[in-house]
C-alpha cells in the first residue's frame, strides 16, 4: 500500500516502494502523539510537491527526484523531533542506496529534504518547490486545524506551552514573514493565506478583549 495519495501517476517502481516502506515506517513508530507531522502530512506535501512541478513541466526524472525527497521529508520525526530533517536525510539514503539508486540523485534529495529546515534558504527550484510544499498548508482553508494539532505536537511531545494570544501572535508573525519561494506557489495558496492572515488578527483583537 503506498501513501495515501491515490494511484502513482508516474507509475513508477522506485517511488512505490519508497512510499510503501515509509508509510510502514510511519504505522510502526510514529506515536499517534504526531498530530500534524503524520502520514496525511507526507501525503500532502507529496501531492502538491507534485501539482507544483507538473505546472512547471518539469522532467520525469525531476519529478522523481522531487517525489522521494517528499516521500522521505518527515520520516526522522519516527526518531526524534528537533533536528529529524538530518535523521530523515539518513533514512532516505539507507533506502535509496539499498535499492542502487543512483548517488548523484540521492544527494539531490537528500539536500532537498534538509531545505526543508527552519531557517534555511533553498537553493535549487527543486528545494523551492519541496520547501512551498511543506509549507502549503499556510494557504489552505484548513489552517486553523493544522495550527492546532502543531500546537498540540508541541505542548505534548516538546513541553512547549502557550496561551491562546502567545500562539496567535507567534502564528501571525510566522505568516506575515513567509514568502512561497515558486510563482506556482504563490499564484495556488497566496489568496488564502492573506485571508488566513486577516482571520487571525480578529482572533488576537477578540482574545485580547476577553484578557
Amino acid at each position: 500500500m503506498c501513501l495515501p495519495l491515490g494511484p502513482d501517476h508516474m507509475k513508477n517502481q522506485i517511488t512505490s516502494r519508497a512510499a510503501t516502506n515509509v508509510e510502514q515506517l510511519f504505522r510502526d513508530k510514529l506515536s499517534d502523539e504526531y498530530r500534524f507531522h503524520d502520514l496525511e502530512h507526507t501525503a500532502s506535501v507529496r501531492k502538491y510537491a507534485r501539482q507544483l512541478g507538473e505546472m512547471q513541466e518539469l522532467s520525469d526524472i525531476e519529478l522523481e527526484i522531487l517525489d522521494l525527497a517528499a516521500i522521505f521529508h518527515d520520516t526522522g520525526y519516527t526518531e526524534i523531533y528537533t533536528g529529524h530533517e538530518e535523521v530523515s536525510m539518513t533514512i532516505a539514503k539507507d533506502f535509496l542506496s539499498k535499492e542502487n539508486y543512483d548517488q548523484k540523485k540521492i544527494q539531490q534529495i537528500l539536500d532537498c529534504i534538509l531545505a526543508t529546515k527552519t531557517g534555511i534558504t533553498p537553493q535549487t527550484n527543486l528545494q523551492k518547490i519541496l520547501k512551498d510544499a511543506d509549507l502549503s498548508n499556510l494557504g489552505l482553508k484548513t489552517f486553523f486545524e493544522h495550527s492546532d494539532n502543531l500546537r498540540y505536537e508541541w505542548e505534548v511531545i516538546c513541553d512547549s506551552k502557550y496561551t491562546d494570544l502567545e500562539w496567535l501572535k507567534n502564528n501571525y508573525e510566522f505568516l506575515s514573514a513567509h514568502q512561497f519561494y515558486t510563482i506556482e506557489a504563490k499564484s495556488l495558496w497566496d489568496k488564502r493565506k492573506k485571508k488566513n492572515l486577516r482571520k487571525m488578527e480578529k482572533q488576537i483583537d477578540k482574545v485580547k478583549k476577553k484578557t
